[in-house]
């Protein structure tokens, strides 16, 4: 298999073929991206905030994924309501490695080492309570954070919003979401 480009934080691609040829992305996931991913992966990656609104099943997991995986960056902590961990640790062991699924209770929790993850799955609520743990793994590293079901987001006065916005500075944001 080709080289794992997360564990290479100075690689930065802009041009997804060049990526695909490099990390055989298309064969870790068993199909090639449409040529409207394609363009929104090229024009996303380039911008250090995105917000990616396709329809539900319209690829914005697939998207964001390819665009964390381009820019190189050595760590990636996903959010959302808790319903979504289960596939999103399944895709994302699926096309990557080093995926933490941050669950459990406070001392499971304690037990998990954030520092090797290349990828950190974590519910809303549970970013929210361990916010202090996580910032501190993110940002000893390049970071990015993608917010799955970003509408969660839409007032910027609360706890949540101002969470997000403190930590992903420094770093990349993408939010998705399929609902207007």
């Amino acid at each position: 298999m080709p080289n794992d480009l997360s564990t290479k934080p100075c690689d930065h691609y802009t041009e997804y073929a060049k990526f695909d040829a490099d990390y055989g992305f298309a064969k870790r996931a068993g199909f090639q991206l449409s040529e409207l991913q394609i363009k929104d992966v090229e024009q996303f990656v380039r911008w250090s905030a995105s917000l990616n609104t396709y329809e539900v099943g319209g690829g914005k997991t697939t998207v964001s994924t390819v665009v964390s995986l381009m820019r190189g960056v050595q760590t990636t902590l996903v959010i959302m309501p808790p319903i979504l961990l289960k596939s999103w640790e399944t895709w994302l062991l699926r096309v990557s490695e080093r995926v933490v699924l941050y669950r459990g209770s406070p001392q499971e929790r304690a037990a998990m080492d954030l520092t090797s993850a290349r990828w950190i799955v974590a519910s809303l609520d549970i970013f929210r309570r361990d916010y202090s743990r996580i910032v501190t793994a993110l940002h000893a590293k390049s970071h990015e954070m993608i917010v799955d079901e970003s509408h969660n987001l839409k007032n910027p006065a609360s706890v949540l919003f101002k969470k997000v916005q403190q930590a992903s500075a420094g770093g990349y944001l993408q939010m998705l979401t399929g609902t207007p």
